[in-house]
């Protein structure tokens, strides 16, 4: 069984490339430089919306104890980065998922 914490964003249309570089070149490295476990996947939602754009990043851990060494140790510290580089432009919320089969 794996564990899936998943974020979905919301964010200005303006805002979609700067975004997207954001997570390939800091956050995922930065995950990955810091010796964390685990797999990602970043998505568009495609959702009709007025404005903006959604997205989903999930960081998929293959133990709870890698996903309790993230929620510990990281999780803070990219969302925290997030809010310094994009502030209240970036929606967003997490919700822990549980992998079935």
């Amino acid at each position: 069984m794996r564990f899936v914490y998943n974020t979905t964003f919301h964010l200005p249309d303006s805002m979609e490339n700067i975004f997207k570089e954001h997570i390939q070149k800091y956050t995922l490295p930065y995950l990955r430089e810091e010796g964390v476990d685990f797999e990602s996947l970043f998505t568009r939602v495609h959702v009709e919306q007025e404005e903006g754009r959604a997205f989903s990043l999930q960081l998929i851990f293959p133990t709870e104890k890698e996903y309790n060494k993230f929620l510990n140790q990281y999780r803070d510290d990219i969302f925290e980065d997030l809010h310094i580089r994009h502030g209240n432009q970036v929606l967003y919320f997490n919700t822990l998922l549980e992998e079935i089969c």
